[in-house]
């Protein structure tokens, strides 16, 4: 094993750090995409409050306006 490439190969099939490497990646692709989901609901019911309370202040606004 004079062969520098062969003797990294053979360290690097020996330990599972490059496979547990790919697999925290995945993990933490997968997290980030879950958060970008949780966001994207987070904003649409948040839009979705000021707009409930807007029509409520209107609403208001019109009936103590009488």
């Amino acid at each position: 094993m004079s062969n520098p490439e062969q003797t990294l190969e053979t360290v690097e099939g020996m330990t599972p750090v490059k496979k547990d490497k790919e697999k925290a990646e995945a993990e933490e692709q997968t997290k980030n995409q879950d958060t970008e989901v949780k966001k994207k609901e987070f904003e649409g019911q948040l839009t979705q409050l000021e707009a409930m309370f807007t029509l409520d202040k209107v609403t208001n606004l019109i009936f103590f306006d009488y």
